[in-house]
């Protein structure tokens, strides 16, 4: 049975801890310094908890941290074992291991809420042939789409999974402080977020754009400002002024 030994106890880590123990395939080692933060994946799962970084058994290791901690996280680590990262933005030449990988899910996880869809797709890159061909067979073990990847392309992956995942998610938040702020149910809105994403997959992003900048309704844009904070305000006329440039600069090039 292979092993596989992870380092760090947040969303990615126990997510991978999770999804690896249960195809029963390996046998997985979790190291953090939060132990509080497990969630008790040793009492549901085969995981088994290490005690210290160097007292993996398992040759694969994944560093699960935040990117800012992975140099200082790796330099723990003997070099006989495969260090693996997670991390969309992550140099691989810039670790500075004969032996590592990159093992990339571009998909947003939460401790606390099981994934609705579990086929996301996975960014693969190793050092030598050997340690991307074992990715590979990691991420079919798990039943992932993969794609190998250089960081220029992972990068860009990155980049804009942030504007997909991190931003729409910040101006969902900004929508529910409205709803909240004025009494409304925010229940209300899931039908347009759902049938937002739906046409959005159907038509395109480009085409799916309506609303009041597109149509450059100032009236009813001068009229939300308004109702805004200082902070949202701002940032509502950042967001119209990038629409209307975009379908103003497009329609014009048309004429």
């Amino acid at each position: 049975m292979t092993g596989i030994g992870i380092i760090g106890a947040g969303n990615v880590g126990l997510h991978l801890a999770k999804t690896f123990s249960c195809t029963g395939e390996f046998s997985i080692e979790l190291f953090t310094r939060n132990p509080d933060r497990t969630n008790g994946i040793e009492d549901q799962t085969t995981v088994e908890l290490c005690q210290e970084i160097g007292a993996f058994k398992a040759d694969i290791l994944f560093v699960c941290v935040p990117d800012h901690a992975v140099l200082k996280v790796i330099n723990e680590i003997p070099s006989s074992k495969t260090i693996i990262v997670t991390g969309g933005s992550i140099d691989l030449e810039k670790l500075n291991r004969p032996l590592a990988g990159v093992f990339y899910p571009m998909q947003t996880f939460s401790a606390q809420v099981e994934l609705t869809y579990t086929n996301y797709p996975v960014f693969i890159e190793g050092t030598t042939t050997e340690i991307t061909s074992k990715l590979e067979e990691l991420a079919n073990a798990i039943g992932k789409t993969f794609q190998r990847s250089t960081y220029a392309e992972r990068v860009h992956y990155h980049l804009s999974a942030v504007w997909v995942n991190n931003f729409t998610n910040h101006l969902l938040y900004q929508a529910k402080q409205l709803t909240e702020a004025n009494n409304l149910n925010w229940d209300l809105f899931y039908p347009l977020l759902e049938e937002t994403i739906a046409k959005m997959k159907s038509l395109g992003p480009y085409a799916s754009q309506t609303g009041p900048a597109k149509r450059n309704d100032e009236e009813t844009i001068d009229r939300h400002l308004g109702m805004l904070s200082e902070t949202q305000q701002e940032m509502y006329k950042i967001l119209t002024q990038s629409i209307k440039d975009t379908y103003n600069s497009n329609e014009n090039g048309k004429l």
